[in-house]
This record gives structure tokens, sequence and C-alpha cells, in this order.
């Protein structure tokens, strides 16, 4: 829980620096920085520190492919997008997510109507949201970041690349 509370602090305080600016044109395309530029800051943010993370982790390991890791992990999130999701949305899906699965999956719904249908769509995201940037990312024929991606939530396997291990070991971290 003070993970959380922690991760909250960091969102509302996130800003993007030059360094964050310049290390995203070293590892992005034109077309990657347009699908990241559409999140809101804490989430371009927290892909950063992600991707940060990442770089730390992959430290003296020889068989990891650091383009491609720190891309997955500039755009894990991507489908996160400031027009669909708002801080608020990320604090309800965590609180209704650890009460149960099922209210989620129950409230949650890609094509809602009604008062709620946004919050609604927003927690339908929150919860895809890696299969909907895999699919992104797929439209840009960036086949190997989408399946690092689409993964990146999923449970553990014994032949998941390094570069899933170690995303998923940076996500957790920020």
């Amino acid at each position: 829980m003070i993970r959380r509370i922690m991760q909250v602090c960091r969102a509302l305080r996130a800003q993007i620096t030059t360094a964050d600016k310049l290390f995203i044109d070293k590892y992005l395309t034109a077309e990657q920085k347009k699908l990241f530029m559409q999140m809101n800051t804490h989430d371009k943010k927290h892909a950063l520190n992600t991707a940060y993370s990442a770089e730390k982790l992959m430290t003296g390991k020889a068989d990891i492919n650091q383009k491609k890791l720190l891309k997955a992990a500039l755009l894990h999130d991507i489908a996160r997008t400031a027009d669909e999701i708002i801080l608020s949305d990320k604090i309800i899906f965590v609180l209704i997510r650890a009460i149960s699965k099922n209210l989620l999956n129950y409230i949650a719904a890609d094509n809602a109507r009604g008062f709620l249908s946004n919050r609604r769509r927003a927690l339908y995201i929150c919860e895809h949201h890696a299969e909907i940037a895999a699919n992104k990312l797929e439209e840009l024929q960036e086949q190997e970041i989408a399946d690092i991606v689409r993964r990146h939530h999923w449970p553990a396997q014994k032949n998941d690349s390094l570069e899933l291990k170690l995303l998923r070991q940076a996500d957790e971290l920020n």
C-alpha cells in the first residue's frame, strides 16, 4: 500500500526534463514518439523511469538487446493515452482490482454507454493496456517490441526473453 501511495505522489510531481527528451529521441522513431507523447506526463515519466531502471538492470548482461529493451520500456504503457486515462482512473482501477477482479471485469467495458461510460472505458484500457499497446506497435511493424509489451504482465514462462524479464523487473520497481 505504501508503494502505491508513493506512486501517486510521484505521479503528481512528474515532469519531463531535457535529459528525458534526449533519451526519448535516442531510442524512439518519430512514429513511436507520437505514441509515447499521447500519454499523460505521469505515464511518460513512469515509462522513462522504467527504461532507466532497465538500463541499470542490464548492466553486465552480454546477451541483451539494449535497444529492444529500452524501446519496450518506453512504449509498454502507450495504451494509456491522456485523452482517455486520468490519474484517478488508475487509482480506482488499482482499488477495484484489489477488491475483486470479477468486479473489475463487470465494471470495465470497452463500449460502455451512459453517464460513466468514459470511466468504464478507462478501466477497460487499464486492464487491457498491454494488449492494446502491442496492437498499436504491430501497426508500426514492431512485432518484437509488441511481443514483449503484450506479455509484460503475463506470468513468467521458462522461454521468456531476457528483455521481457528485465522489463517486468524494471516496471515493478516503478
